[in-house]
């Protein structure tokens, strides 16, 4: 139960500092009986101190699921069940490869960012007949991108799935854990992000290139280099 708790409390530690994260799970353990229940009295009296330590997310929705363990981990196999899900969502944090593309290719602030201020250059892909195409999804904004998860993962999948998981109407398998990396804050929403998502471990082929865009900036060297490579690989090229 504690390494079940440990992997859900990985999902905070984006919005504290290292200090008060190891803190917060030093708070958790300490609610933790001898049989792997939580004394819930312990953790509700403690979510004031909690939310202190975390004060870049409404840690809320966090604080009462893990209050509800005792009742929801009273049987040994759905225990068992929990550990394996909870698994299953930290390790697709590490296993997942993600390309990130844009639908722009006139973006002001993502050629400064991601073009060195214009002087590197853009590829616009053609995506007609792209073999890996089911593994492109639009990324969502939201203004609260910890909804995703922490309400994400504990209403949706501790919720309703882990019921259903118990009378085994539920496959369990990483699949459900894709939310996780197609959201982003708002203030990213400029950037129209589409990403391809993938096994970490394997190198998906590209998709055939429909044009290489220049940056206004490049320098001249570099400019004639890549309208070299055009010419060669018959690429169309934009000044």
């Amino acid at each position: 139960t504690l390494n079940g708790i440990d992997m859900l409390l990985e999902f905070i530690r984006p919005y504290t500092t290292e200090k008060d994260f190891q803190f917060v799970k030093s708070i958790a353990a300490r609610t933790l009986m001898p049989d792997g229940t939580v004394r819930r009295h312990f953790l509700l009296d403690a979510s004031a101190e909690i939310q202190e330590l975390v004060p870049g997310i409404d840690t809320a929705p966090l604080i009462n699921w893990l209050g509800t363990i005792p009742e929801k981990l009273n049987d040994r196999q759905l225990r068992l069940r929990f550990i394996e899900l909870f698994s299953l969502a930290h390790d697709a944090r590490r296993d997942m490869g993600i390309c990130s593309l844009s639908e722009l290719k006139n973006c002001d602030k993502m050629w400064q960012y991601y073009a060195d201020n214009s002087s590197g250059y853009c590829i616009e892909y053609d995506l007609n007949g792209y073999e890996n195409i089911d593994l492109l999804f639009p990324v969502v904004y939201q203004d609260n991108r910890e909804n995703n998860i922490v309400n994400g993962i504990l209403g949706s999948f501790i919720g309703e799935m882990i019921y259903g998981i118990s009378y085994g109407q539920v496959v369990v398998d990483k699949s459900q854990y894709i939310r996780l990396f197609l959201t982003k804050n708002t203030e990213w929403s400029y950037q129209h992000e589409w990403r391809l998502l993938g096994d970490a471990k394997l190198k998906l082929h590209a998709p055939k290139v429909h044009a290489i865009h220049l940056g206004r900036n490049m320098t001249e060297q570099d400019k004639q280099k890549l309208i070299d490579y055009c010419s060669v690989h018959k690429i169309k090229f934009v000044e």
